[in-house]
């Protein structure tokens, strides 16, 4: 198993990238700003997606990832996630309805 850390920061500028891992070739651990670094042969094998939480800073590259490489795969990109947290002091985009309700696991 090879993980490169693609992110690891709360934030974004300058050299800073939001937290994302690519495990091996097909696999990412959220999906921060830090996937933006890969190249498009690098994105196209990315078969699942880990959503550790819902925050912004792990969630925001994933409709880019999709839109850039749906059309050049031939399965779906799958994306796990343990759902929204109503008790999260910080907030969750998919907690409080402004991206819609998230599931378990679904399939674009």
């Amino acid at each position: 198993m090879r993980i490169k850390v693609l992110g690891c920061s709360g934030g974004i500028g300058g050299d800073l990238r939001t937290t994302s891992m690519l495990v091996d070739e097909d696999i990412l651990i959220d999906a921060g700003t830090g996937v933006s670094d890969l190249s498009i042969e690098q994105l196209v094998k990315i078969d699942h997606v880990f959503v550790t939480h819902s925050h912004l800073d792990h969630v925001t590259s994933i409709p880019f990832l999709v839109d850039t490489v749906c059309w050049m795969r031939d399965r779906p990109i799958t994306v796990y996630s343990t759902g929204g947290d109503d008790s999260d002091p910080q907030g969750s985009p998919f907690s409080t309805g402004r991206f819609g309700p998230i599931s378990p696991k679904f399939q674009w």
